[in-house]
């Protein structure tokens, strides 16, 4: 009981785990994205059982395709529906609005949600300037892809939705046989700090009165 006790005390106070990487490298790029028409573009993953907490994902947007100026863009994950290849439920994560600047490379952009997702499921990871497009130029660029599709557990998958946000899960996506290049890292939940302190009492409270007992006994 000790020792079971002791491991279970030392893997709530370690906090240390392995990270999960999804990825797809880019070999090519697609286009465009942006304002008004295409204003979509996304990669459908499948969470791995070794880590569910999506801590990170990454996008590569590149040289302007039209237009001129930055685009206003939100980050998003959705729960996704493979079977009406449509984002379901409400957001699980929303970031604030950001903006991109074009020039003549492809840049990585990096947002952090870090949320607990179901092992197994499939999600949406996604940019979209719809509800940010008012008082916009039209403006498109293109995004670091790869044809090869190296990544098995999903695709990318767009929507020419405009500035109505309510497509996303009224109106299905196009699916592709390719990937966007990407990167979403995971990592294994670590326990609530109040959880691994109690964990930690609890243990070391045992413990000490195993070690008395004993001592006790001689």
């Amino acid at each position: 009981m000790t020792w079971k006790l002791a491991s279970l005390v030392l893997w709530a106070t370690c906090l240390c785990h392995a990270d999960t990487v999804l990825s797809a490298s880019q070999s090519d790029q697609i286009k465009p994205w942006g304002v008004t028409d295409t204003a979509t573009y996304g990669q459908t993953i499948t969470t791995p059982t070794t880590g569910t907490e999506l801590t990170s994902f990454t996008f590569y947007l590149g040289p302007q395709y039209s237009g001129s100026g930055p685009i206003n863009y939100q980050a998003y994950v959705y729960a996704w529906d493979g079977t009406t290849n449509m984002a379901t439920g409400s957001a699980l994560y929303q970031s604030s609005m950001s903006t991109f600047t074009p020039n003549v490379s492809f840049n990585p952009v990096t947002f952090t949600p870090d949320i607990n997702l179901t092992a197994g499921d499939q999600y949406v990871l996604f940019f979209s300037t719809s509800g940010l497009q008012s008082g916009q130029p039209d403006s498109t660029i293109y995004w670091g892809y790869s044809p090869s599709d190296p990544y098995t557990g999903g695709g990318f998958v767009f929507l020419n939705n405009g500035d109505d946000q309510s497509q996303w899960t009224s109106t299905a996506w196009s699916v592709t046989s390719v990937d966007l290049a990407f990167t979403a890292d995971f990592a294994s939940p670590v326990p609530e700090p109040r959880l691994a302190v109690l964990l930690c009492g609890m243990g070391f409270c045992l413990v000490a009165y195993r070690l008395r007992k004993r001592f006790s006994a001689h």
